[in-house]
């Protein structure tokens, strides 16, 4: 994947967030159905600053905060829109180079405890500071993509890190004999390099690598109900990032690729293909203007 190697650039800035021009940003909330932007939520004070490491980057979503570590603008791009439940990005595409080669530290807060209340109103407070500070516009369209399909190896040999749950998540009914050890949670767990799930079905397996391979991940497993799954690979320096990253500890950074380890810990493969894909496109965007 192109996104995977690109060099690091960028320069310092610090910024008190300004309330944008309302024209343009208005036509493009409303090509977008979000908010207008009399009464959308954006962070009060932010800073970014470059950062020129190979550590993996990470983000999250905090109460009444947002941080991101390491992170391109691309990154920061898919995270703010190419998850928003209410406008389904499958893939962000277009833009200049630096997008994935030029890496930032974000900070940003706003004055009160209660300032992100929700991973949708955080999402939406991160749009605007794009907007904001990156001048970025984007539309939607969907468009024949690139894809991986999730599918079943080949051969018979076991593979220890995907299991039956034992746990039903819609009943709480735990299926294991009395006394049999093991976690018996439902939801997925995350860090660079690490993926731990229970009781999810194959398709949030498929979610979380998509948002780690750079490319829209489509069950193919045909493998019904809901499994456990630990799987951990040696995570590259541009690893898109996802929402809680930022406070787990990253995987070592010698072990497989997470095409081999999915492959060798769950027995299955990533095979590429193509799909009609809901796309965001950019059309616009700058680097983040000094103050």
């Amino acid at each position: 994947m192109r996104s995977r190697n690109r060099s690091l650039m960028a320069s310092f800035l610090l910024a008190i967030l300004i309330a944008p021009g309302w024209g343009s940003l208005q036509a493009q909330r409303e090509r977008l159905g979000v908010e207008a932007a009399s009464s959308r939520p954006e962070f009060d004070v932010a800073s970014i600053k470059p950062n020129r490491s190979v550590s993996p980057a990470r983000a999250g979503f905090r109460p009444n905060a947002f941080e991101a570590v390491n992170a391109t603008a691309r990154q920061l791009i898919t995270l703010a829109y190419g998850s928003d439940p209410q406008n389904v990005v499958d893939e962000v595409i277009g833009g200049p180079a630096w997008l994935d080669s030029e890496r930032f530290d974000v900070s940003a807060r706003g004055a009160t405890a209660d300032g992100v209340a929700n991973m949708a109103q955080g999402r939406a407070m991160l749009q605007s500071l794009l907007e904001d500070r990156f001048n970025i516009r984007v539309h939607r369209e969907r468009q024949e993509r690139p894809v991986y399909k999730l599918v079943i190896a080949p051969g018979d040999r076991p593979a220890s890190g995907l299991k039956r749950a034992p746990l039903d998540c819609g009943t709480r009914a735990d299926t294991r004999p009395a006394g049999t050890p093991g976690l018996a949670y439902c939801g997925i767990d995350r860090a660079p390099g690490r993926s731990t799930g229970r009781s999810m079905p194959m398709r949030l397996l498929a979610d979380t690598l998509s948002s780690r391979v750079g490319r829209k991940v489509i069950d193919e497993t045909g493998l019904p109900g809901e499994w456990d799954w630990d799987l951990e690979w040696s995570p590259a320096p541009s690893e898109p990032v996802t929402p809680g990253d930022i406070t787990a500890a990253p995987a070592p950074a010698d072990g497989p690729s997470i095409f081999a380890a999915v492959q060798e810990q769950l027995g299955l493969r990533l095979e590429s293909g193509r799909a009609l894909l809901d796309v965001l496109i950019i059309d616009v965007v700058e680097r983040p203007s000094p103050n």
